[in-house]
């Protein structure tokens, strides 16, 4: 759901795009400001790095920084939203 998430921009080149879908909106609003700050706003070193490079740094941040049980609860959550979207129709992922 988090790749999905980071994937699922209206321009692709543009890291701080907006999300297409609702749920990609809500499941990226979760992604914690600083991580996203590092994906959309690189600082001078990481600027040149390819955008799927990017994508997994965020991806890989966002994931190790949680604990065991707050990924459980938050995958319940995301579960329970996600209603009938399936993350793997995004497209570029």
């Amino acid at each position: 759901m988090f790749w999905a998430a980071i994937c699922d921009r209206e321009e692709f080149t543009k890291p701080e795009s907006r999300r297409k879908h609702p749920f990609t909106r809500l499941v990226y609003g979760r992604v914690s400001e600083n991580y996203k700050r590092a994906f959309e706003e690189p600082a001078l070193d990481a600027k040149y790095l390819p955008i799927r490079y990017r994508e997994c740094q965020l991806l890989t941040d966002m994931i190790s920084g949680m604990t065991d049980s707050f990924a459980i609860e938050l995958h319940n959550e995301l579960v329970g939203l996600k209603g009938e979207f399936n993350p793997s129709t995004i497209h570029k992922c």
